[in-house]
């Protein structure tokens, strides 16, 4: 009996085995349709990340190091949590320091309260600030806003006289009185900025705030918050010396950037061709495309002392919260002034009469600028060492410093009437004497018809250009240079708002008047629609501005005035403006570029202008190269050549290229621009002193990723349940796998287990 009941019990559990194995067979392949076809439902999101909102993070403050210090700002590895707290005055920062018992607090202030007198006060209590988020609503009036010193680039000074600008000294001897100096401050939280055009996420984090933390301040110690998370974690640190040896250290056979060297490219061309001509070239080509070699690599000219006139302006601004445009009085200004002193001259004296003249003149946009003069320092110091320029394998032979006589750097230019001339106070007479001549023939149209010139200001006191560079690292025995400063203020700059994000196209007061479509073929070439501008808009003065200089420089080269009636276009201004200031995707670039260049259509709206912030030594700046193109366009010759044919000019030297032009047909350009490094020498020199001060030291600090994240903080006491209730799960689970490890045979019966032949044999016949 008892076999025949082992049997039989035996035959019911094998099938009841066989059932158990099937259902679970059909459950997981139920599992795997369920994953196939339901992938949202398991997207692999983690549940920490479905806790938060992300918000727009485009603008922040980072960290950048000197040969001394670092500056910038930072968060905790990880990123740093604050519940939010809206500033509406002095008084809300003091209720935090005095009163708050949610710490660390992550501030929202509205940008007229982003101030000196609150950010130090927030800095003295860092402890229990996890950051700023500053937003401007696009309404308020902010009467003055910059972050720079009040003396840009102090270090880089071209002497330390009493006379000159002193940060210390009083309103009337400082260039940029409204200066905070916030950007150099070590801030150890970090700060975002949200724009006007991110309303959504300012109104998301107020609204947040109202509904969970505004109401019984003095309960929230005991409530869930509305807080925000922001990510902004720098590498650097210490400064530039120590991050770079840092960095240099190889560990795993792979080096780990902890910053990078500010660097870029500067631009330059020149209204004739410099460098030398090689006979071998006769023999590539035929006679007519050979005439266009002979035309830009045999010039007439014998680069003596003083024959060559250099005109500069900066390419590059910056701005305390980074990612968006700025410097639109502080650089844009002026590198567009220049671009169009250069296409103005270059119809006024075509490059083909090169050998009427013995002069030449070199326009030089300069990259890095901003950060103790990078460009200009190169500059300075590859002309010291013979050594500039380098265009590639069969360089031109190097510019040497007694060859340049007047030297023009264009700096800020709002639509001001009075134009002022900054001129060292030369020991010789003859650079005195060449300074006063040169500005005297800078003849300025004012906008009541009268002709006047710059108000000449001499003396040590030079506003921040690449003057001082030159004046640093050229000294009256090797050049004859003889440098002024045009610019639109006196002793103190008119702008407001010097390197911030409010220095932007209402600050220059600019409208774009979109007249394109109003260029037209003329007998004489292209006719731009320049009369449809009305007198007193920035255009018309900036491109008044640049007839003066063209004028001047051209009784430079010819040596006696210009009688012609060729101006300078307030629609080629126009244009340029609208690229540097309203979006990098504008027409202007559109023409300058090959049709085969061109992005995608894209709306308009949805680019933004180019950054104008310095690149890093791994990366580059898209500005620079937007820039070559239109001083390729604009100072460039149209030459009667096939797409072929313009194609088959290439060289090192000169810049030929096949592209859309006015009218989209295609024509061929032929200019002489060309890029040079901007990267400090402090770099390359073996065992420098990074505390000398004689260069340029600043680096960027490498982060991994930047974010600013929404979410709502529970209540201390549901923290502490949370806690408490998962780990009474884990303490339970662990019992209970135990407690299934020991006791194993209540849960499997292991007597009737299958393990023979039969009785997997008695299981099939069941």
């Amino acid at each position: 009996m008892r076999l025949g009941g082992s049997e039989e019990g035996g035959g019911g559990n094998g099938c009841g085995c066989g059932y158990g194995v099937a259902l679970l067979r059909l459950l997981g392949t139920v599992a795997i349709l369920l994953l196939v076809t339901h992938p949202p439902a398991v997207d692999g999101q983690r549940l920490r990340d479905m806790m938060y909102e992300s918000l727009y993070s485009g603008g922040a403050c980072y960290r950048r190091l000197n040969g001394t210090h670092q500056i910038g700002c930072t968060s905790k590895r990880g990123g740093s949590v604050g519940v939010v707290h809206a500033i509406s005055g002095i008084e809300d920062v003091e209720w935090i320091i005095k009163n708050g018992t949610a710490a660390p607090y992550a501030v929202l202030l509205p940008m007229k309260l982003f101030n000196e007198e609150i950010v130090n006060l927030l800095i003295s209590h860092s402890d229990i600030i996890a950051g700023i988020v500053v937003y401007n609503n696009g309404s308020d009036t902010i009467e003055s806003f910059s972050h720079e010193q009040r003396c840009p680039n102090i270090r880089s000074q071209w002497t330390s006289s009493e006379n000159v600008c002193h940060n210390s000294a009083n309103d009337s001897n400082v260039w940029n009185p409204y200066g905070t100096g916030l950007m150099y401050r070590d801030i150890p939280f970090s700060i975002f900025y949200l724009p006007p055009d991110k309303k959504d996420d300012i109104n998301k984090i107020y609204d947040c705030f109202i509904k969970f933390n505004s109401f019984d301040l003095n309960t929230q110690s005991s409530r869930s918050l509305c807080a925000v998370e922001m990510d902004a974690f720098m590498f650097a640190a210490v400064n530039s010396e120590v991050c770079i040896r840092r960095s240099n250290i190889v560990r795993n056979l792979s080096p780990i950037r902890y910053c990078d060297p500010l660097s870029d490219r500067s631009i330059f061309t020149t209204l004739f061709p410099r460098g030398s001509y090689s006979e071998k070239d006769n023999s590539q080509h035929n006679s007519s495309v050979f005439e266009d070699k002979f035309i830009l690599f045999k010039p007439n000219i014998t680069e003596t002392k003083g024959t060559v006139a250099l005109v500069t302006a900066g390419m590059d601004a910056t701005t305390m919260l980074e990612g968006f445009g700025g410097g639109s009085v502080t650089t844009v200004s002026g590198l567009v002034t220049l671009l169009s002193t250069a296409h103005v001259l270059g119809l006024m004296i075509p490059a083909d009469q090169y050998k009427n003249y013995n002069k030449n003149v070199m326009f030089m946009a300069l990259n890095g600028e901003t950060y103790d003069y990078i460009g200009s320092q190169r500059m300075a110091w590859d002309l010291s060492t013979d050594s500039f320029p380098y265009t590639g394998p069969d360089p031109a032979p190097p510019l040497l410093p007694m060859s340049i006589g007047p030297h023009l750097h264009i700096g800020q230019l709002q639509n001001g009437q009075d134009i002022h001339a900054f001129s060292p106070n030369y020991n010789d007479s003859e650079r005195r004497n060449a300074v006063k001549s040169f500005i005297e023939s800078i003849k300025l149209m004012g906008s009541n018809g009268n002709v006047s010139n710059p108000i000449l200001e001499v003396g040590d006191n030079i506003p921040p250009s690449s003057v001082h560079s030159f004046l640093r690292f050229l000294n009256s025995s090797v050049t004859q240079m003889a440098s002024v400063v045009l610019a639109d203020h006196g002793p103190n700059f008119k702008n407001k708002y010097y390197q911030s994000v409010l220095d932007n196209k209402l600050n220059l007061n600019y409208l774009y008047s979109n007249l394109s479509t109003d260029v037209k073929r003329g007998s004489d070439g292209v006719e731009f629609p320049d009369s449809k501008y009305p007198a007193g808009s920035v255009q018309v003065r900036l491109a008044d501005i640049s007839t003066a200089i063209a004028y001047a420089l051209y009784e430079h080269v010819t040596d006696k005035p210009y009688d012609g009636k060729i101006r300078a276009s307030p629609f080629i201004v126009d244009e340029l403006l609208h690229c540097y200031l309203d979006t990098i995707a504008c027409h202007l670039l559109s023409v300058a570029q090959s049709p085969s260049a061109l992005p995608p259509s894209v709306p308009v709206g949805n680019i933004p202008p180019a950054s104008l912030y310095v690149g890093v030594s791994v990366w580059y700046s898209p500005i620079a190269h937007a820039t070559a193109q239109f001083a390729a366009f604009l100072s460039g010759a149209n030459i009667s050549r096939s797409k072929d044919d313009c194609k088959s000019l290439e060289n090192e030297s000169v810049y030929y290229e096949w592209v859309a032009g006015w009218f989209g047909d295609g024509m061929c350009i032929r200019s002489i621009i060309n890029f040079t490094q901007a990267g400090s020498p402090a770099f390359t020199e073996t065992d420098y002193d990074f505390t000398s001060g004689k260069f340029s030291t600043w680096t960027e600090s490498v982060w991994r990723s930047m974010s600013l994240r929404i979410l709502v903080k529970p209540a201390p006491w549901r923290e502490s349940l949370t806690i408490g209730i998962g780990c009474t799960v884990f303490v339970l689970s662990i019992i209970l796998i135990i407690l299934g490890r020991r006791h194993v045979t209540w849960l499997i019966d292991t007597e009737n287990r299958i393990d023979t032949p039969n009785q997997a044999a008695s299981r099939v016949d069941c």
